[in-house]
C-alpha cells in the first residue's frame, strides 16, 4: 500500500482558510438524513456519492490547501478515508483526550469519583464514571468512561469502577470522595458501593447528590394532607425535578385570571360532557381562597429552592459553598415561620382574591361547650379562619421543609463537612474554628500533618493575609469566598502547605452527580436509534470527543 506523507507534528500545523465557507439549508437537511448530526454544525452542499465523513473533508478542503492536495493527488488506497481509518482516527483522538485526563488526575495527587447509570436506546445499562480533581487551582470534572453493565448490584458497580481505575493506572488509595444518587445499591452503609470503596480507601467520604436531596426535601414538603389541593393543576413531573415546578407555579399565578376565564368558558360551552365536567372540577379548585394562598406560599418556597438547586448543579461548586447554600436556605425558611410573614402572605392573597372575585373564607360559627363539660367556657380559645389556615397549612408546610432539610442532608458526614466549612475566610478566624477543623484534619490525616495544620491556622488567624482578603471583599461589596483564601494560600506553600492541602481536599469533594447526568444527554445524541449497534470502544471515544472538547 502506498503511504501518504503526513506531518509528524500536527500541533505545528496552522489552519489558514483561503475562501469563505459555502452555505445551504438543503445541505444541512441532507446530512442529517445520513446520521446523527446537528443542523447548526452543517453548512455546505453534499454529493450523494459521499458519506458524512468525506463530505466534511471536501468541505474543509475548500479552505485548506494541504487537505485538498491530499484528496486530489493521493492514491485511492492512501487517502485514509475508509471506515476502518475513520474508526482508528476516532480511537486515536479519544485516547489522546483520555491520556490527558489521566495525566491531570495523577498530577492532582487526589481525586473523587462521580457515577450514575442509565439505559441507552439499545436497552444496555450504561455506567458513566467521572473523576473530579483540582488542576492548577481550578476544579475539573471529567468523563473517564462509559461502561456497559449486565447488572447494577453494588458488587458489579464496584468491580467495574475498580477495573477501570486500574486500566487507567489511577491509584484507588488516592480517592478522597465519591458522589452518587440515593439508590440503595450505591448508598448502603454496609454493602453499598460507597461502603465497598471505603474498605479499600477509608478516606473516600460519600456524598449523596445535594441537588437530588434538595428535590426530595420538596417532595417531603408536599407530601402531607393538603397535597392534592395544591398540586391539582400542576403538571406531573419526576420526584427529582420538584424545584423546577417554581416556573409552573409562577406562570399559573401571573395568568390566574385568564386560567379562570378559560375554565369557565369550557365549563359552560363545551359539548363533550367529560371535558366540561373536568373543567368544572378545575374551576372549583382554582376559585378557592386556600388554593390562591397555597399558590402564594409555594411560589415563594419553590423559587427559593430553585435558586439553591441551580447553584448546587454547578461543576465548580465546592462542598463548603454547597453546605453554606443549604444552610442559607434553612435559615431563610425558618425566618419565614413567623406571624408577620404569614400576615404578609394573607394580605397579599386577600387582595389577589378580591381582584378575581374569589370569596374570602368566612368565620365559622363558634359553638359553646355545655358548662357540664367546660367549667370555664369564657376562657375557651376560639380560632379564626386565618388562624386555622396558618396552623393547618402555612406553619405546617414550613415545619415539614425545615425538618426534611435537617434530616436529609449528610448527617453521617456532618462533623467532617462542618469542619471543612470553617475553612471559609469569614469563619476560619473564629476562636472555635480549630475545634471543628480538627475533625476534618483527622479524617484526612493520611494526606497531611494534623499538628502542622493547627499551627498554620493559628498563624493565619493573626496574619495580615486573612485581614487583607476580608477587607478586599468588603470593598468589592461581597463576601470573601473559599476560593479567595485558597488562591492566597497557594501563593505561600512554605507557610501554609498543609492547610492548602486540606482546602484542596475540600475542593476535590463532589457536591452533586449532575455532571454524570449531563453525559446521558450526549449519550442519546451519539448512540441514537440509527446507531444502537455501535461498539463500546467507539462509543467511549465519541463521548470523550463530544464532552471533553475543551
Amino acid at each position: 500500500m502506498a503511504e501518504a506523507s503526513v506531518p509528524q507534528d500536527l500541533s505545528s500545523y496552522e489552519y489558514e482558510p483561503s475562501c469563505p465557507l459555502p452555505s445551504g439549508r438543503e445541505a444541512r437537511d441532507h446530512v442529517i438524513s445520513k446520521g446523527s448530526c446537528q443542523p447548526r454544525d452543517i453548512n455546505f452542499p453534499l454529493d450523494n456519492r459521499n458519506r458524512v465523513f468525506k463530505e466534511f473533508l471536501e468541505h474543509i478542503a475548500k479552505s485548506d490547501s494541504l487537505i485538498e492536495d491530499h484528496l486530489r493527488n493521493s492514491a485511492e488506497n492512501a487517502k485514509y478515508t475508509s471506515p476502518e481509518i475513520q474508526n482508528q482516527l476516532i480511537k486515536v483522538v479519544g485516547s489522546a483526550i483520555l491520556d490527558e485526563i489521566i495525566r491531570r488526575v495523577k498530577g492532582a495527587e487526589m481525586y473523587a469519583i462521580i457515577a450514575d447509570e442509565t439505559p441507552d436506546l439499545s436497552k444496555t445499562e450504561q455506567l458513566a464514571v467521572l473523576v473530579r480533581y483540582v488542576w492548577n487551582g481550578v476544579i475539573e470534572e471529567r468523563l473517564l468512561a462509559v461502561e456497559p453493565m449486565e447488572e447494577t448490584t453494588a458488587e458489579a458497580l464496584f468491580h467495574t469502577i475498580r477495573e477501570k481505575l486500574q486500566q487507567c493506572g489511577i491509584e484507588f488509595s488516592n480517592m478522597r470522595g465519591q458522589c452518587y444518587d440515593g439508590a440503595s445499591n450505591v448508598s448502603g452503609i454496609h454493602t453499598g458501593l460507597q461502603a465497598r470503596i471505603k474498605e479499600i480507601s477509608p478516606s473516600a467520604i460519600y456524598t449523596h447528590c445535594y441537588a437530588h436531596v434538595l428535590n426530595l426535601v420538596i417532595v417531603d414538603t408536599m407530601n402531607d394532607e393538603g397535597k392534592k389541593k395544591r398540586e391539582y393543576v400542576l403538571k406531573k413531573l419526576s420526584d427529582t425535578r420538584w424545584a423546577y415546578r417554581a416556573d409552573s407555579i409562577t406562570a399559573i399565578y401571573h395568568t390566574l385570571e385568564a386560567v379562570i376565564a378559560t375554565l369557565k368558558e369550557i365549563r359552560e360551552n363545551e359539548k363533550k360532557a367529560h371535558i366540561a365536567a373536568e373543567a368544572k372540577g378545575l374551576f372549583q379548585n382554582v376559585c378557592d381562597f386556600e388554593f390562591v394562598l397555597a399558590l402564594e406560599v409555594l411560589k415563594k418556597v419553590l423559587l427559593l429552592s430553585k435558586g439553591v438547586s441551580d447553584k448546587l448543579q454547578s461543576e465548580d461548586l465546592d462542598v463548603v459553598t454547597g453546605c453554606e447554600r443549604v444552610a442559607d436556605l434553612l435559615s431563610t425558611v425558618q425566618a419565614l415561620r413567623c406571624e408577620p410573614k404569614f400576615e404578609e402572605f394573607w394580605e397579599t392573597t386577600v387582595r389577589k382574591c378580591r381582584s378575581l372575585n374569589i370569596e374570602e373564607p368566612r368565620q365559622e360559627r363558634t359553638h359553646k361547650l355545655p358548662r357540664r363539660i367546660d367549667d370555664n367556657p369564657d376562657t375557651a380559645v376560639h380560632l379564626t379562619s386565618k388562624d386555622k389556615f396558618g396552623i393547618s397549612f402555612y406553619y405546617n408546610v414550613l415545619d415539614l421543609m425545615v425538618s426534611s432539610i435537617e434530616s436529609r442532608f449528610d448527617k453521617n458526614n456532618a462533623p467532617v463537612l462542618m469542619g471543612l466549612g470553617y475553612l471559609n475566610p469569614s469563619r476560619i478566624g473564629n476562636p472555635e474554628a480549630w475545634k471543628h477543623i480538627s475533625v476534618a484534619a483527622q479524617w484526612f490525616q493520611c494526606d497531611l500533618d494534623v499538628d502542622e495544620v493547627e499551627s498554620e491556622i493559628f498563624s493565619l488567624q493573626t496574619s495580615s493575609l486573612l485581614a487583607n482578603i476580608l477587607e478586599k471583599a468588603k470593598l468589592e461589596k461581597r463576601k470573601a469566598s473559599f476560593d479567595d483564601l485558597f488562591k492566597a494560600l497557594q501563593a505561600e506553600p512554605e507557610c501554609y502547605g498543609n492547610l492548602t492541602k486540606l482546602m484542596k481536599i475540600a475542593l476535590t469533594l463532589p457536591v452533586t452527580s449532575t455532571s454524570a447526568e449531563r453525559t446521558f444527554s450526549k449519550l442519546k445524541l451519539i448512540k441514537s436509534r440509527l446507531r444502537t449497534t455501535m461498539q463500546q470502544e467507539r462509543l467511549n471515544s465519541l463521548m470523550l470527543m463530544s464532552i471533553e472538547d475543551d
